[in-house]
């Protein structure tokens, strides 16, 4: 039953079980597929999980996956019309520091990946509150800054770098 049902109803059930379960790790949320009638692997749903922009947020108890309302946290136009998510960016060379508000990190680090022009950066990495993005070069600052202003436009700092 597993290899027939489609990806389609993967991503569906995926989405269904994150938003009415706390799910703290990949192994828990494939074993509650597994049981669904999915038969994946763990690169599978990294995979899945990446597509609909799922996130782990630091809640009381520790860590769990989110999404929101409309199905994805980290696409910039939810970000755009929720709080100010990314807070601030510092940039020294071809490294940026890019602070968010605690358990967005990832979100945000995915946005930026995801809505940055290929020849502006070499990848993000993210934490809980802070990402560590590289720019391909000293030179890209400008348009790095930029970007950002575009899709962050309520982060701070930015106005001074420009």
């Amino acid at each position: 039953m597993g290899d027939g049902l489609t990806k389609k109803a993967r991503l569906a059930a995926i989405t269904s079980i994150i938003r009415s379960q706390s799910i703290g790790s990949q192994e828990e949320l494939i074993s509650i597929l597994k049981e669904k009638g999915f038969d994946l692997t763990q690169a599978t749903l990294s995979r899945d999980l990446k597509e609909l922009q799922v996130v782990k947020i630091h809640t009381t108890h520790g860590y769990k996956y989110s999404m929101n309302s409309n199905g994805t946290i980290g696409h910039a136009t939810n970000m755009r019309s929720s709080q100010n998510i990314a807070l601030s960016v510092d940039v020294s060379g071809n490294l940026a520091v890019v602070k968010t508000i605690p358990g967005f990190a990832a979100a945000v680090a995915a946005t930026i990946d995801t809505a940055a022009p290929a020849d502006l950066l070499l990848g993000c990495i993210a934490g809980d509150d802070t990402i560590l993005v590289i720019l391909r070069s000293p030179e890209m600052y400008d348009s790095f800054v930029i970007h950002m202003t575009m899709v962050f436009p309520e982060i701070n700092n930015l106005a001074n770098h420009i």
